[in-house]
């Protein structure tokens, strides 16, 4: 598995999950613009993988491009981790130094290389805007067509968007890349808000963590989303969207899909970045074949017990 990012708390929650999971092997983790800049969010991936990966061998660390200028400090912190990267340990250094080293390799590149190098075997996990991975469509089509498929963490189908009335985040932050990904002949497995809404990740699962070092750092980095959640919806809570896409990969028994074709809005000032979901009876959409899978329904209880098993 390959895991493309723009850090962000719940995208540091994934890469916990990720890190933990026995089932995956991660090569790679590519950074991109979208919660926070570009620059910020590769910073803090160097933060969030040794903390992660607990002293093994971490992942190769590529920077990836810039996307959209819309960003969601309100949500994640100004510094894309709940103002995390300011603590500082009792000897004054910093709690959580960027210390995972850069590969001189560009993201795109490495994304094209690793697919062709590992034909069907890499799954890739956006959890980002996908700017990223229409660069590396559009440089090696034929490679792309390698990865075994895409999860994507993005879209708004039947759900109210959280940046617009029709449109989630990560995609509306680069619509036209989203829209060359669907038409790059990659599987596509989508995990949209519809999904990702009906789980919270609550302030007593965090409190209840046993005392490791991931489960400080989760206690350090969460506390703004769950302001920003208790400012919106009452709860002191946070949507762990991210972490759900990874879950989708290690326990996809807990998850069912159907076959709909997915397109992105990319011209209309009001409905910019909406996903269209085919979701007719197959025989009126004959000439709109499905392009991927969309989440229909889910197991969100057994999600978190596994996922707040998995933390520590």
């Amino acid at each position: 598995m390959v895991i493309d990012t723009d850090p962000g708390v719940d995208d540091a929650l994934a890469l916990l999950l990720a890190a933990t999971a026995p089932e995956l092997e991660v090569p790679a983790v590519l950074t991109v613009g979208g919660n926070v800049p570009l620059a910020q969010a590769t910073g803090n991936a160097r933060r969030i993988l040794p903390v992660a990966w607990g002293g093994g061998a971490l992942p190769a660390l590529h920077v990836g491009r810039a996307g959209g200028t819309e960003t969601a400090e309100q949500v994640h912190g100004s510094d894309g981790l709940g103002w995390a990267t300011t603590l500082l340990r009792p000897d004054g250094e910093p709690r959580y130094p960027p210390t995972t080293p850069l590969s001189p390799l560009p993201a795109v590149e490495a994304l094209a290389a690793l697919a062709r190098r590992h034909p069907g075997e890499i799954t890739l996990i956006t959890l980002g805007p996908l700017t990223n991975v229409a660069a590396a469509a559009r440089l090696d089509p034929e490679g792309s067509r390698q990865l075994r498929a895409i999860v994507v963490m993005g879209g708004a189908f039947r759900e109210t968007g959280n940046v617009s009335p029709l449109a989630e985040f990560n995609i509306y932050v680069d619509p036209e890349a989203a829209q060359t990904v669907c038409e790059a002949g990659v599987p596509l497995e989508w995990i949209s808000l519809e999904v990702t809404h009906h789980c919270l990740l609550l302030s007593q699962h965090v409190n209840d963590l046993p005392d490791t070092p991931r489960a400080h750092f989760v206690r350090d980095i969460v506390g703004i989303s769950f302001a920003f959640h208790e400012n919106v919806y009452g709860a002191r809570a946070c949507f762990p969207h991210d972490a759900v896409a990874v879950a989708r990969v290690i326990w996809p028994e807990l998850f069912r899909s159907e076959p709909r074709r997915v397109d992105v809005e990319t011209a209309s000032p009001l409905c910019l970045g909406q996903t269209v979901a085919d979701f007719r009876p197959p025989v009126l959409h004959r000439k709109t074949p499905p392009n991927g899978t969309v989440c229909v329904d889910w197991e969100p209880e057994e999600f978190l017990t596994h996922f707040l098993a998995r933390l520590p």
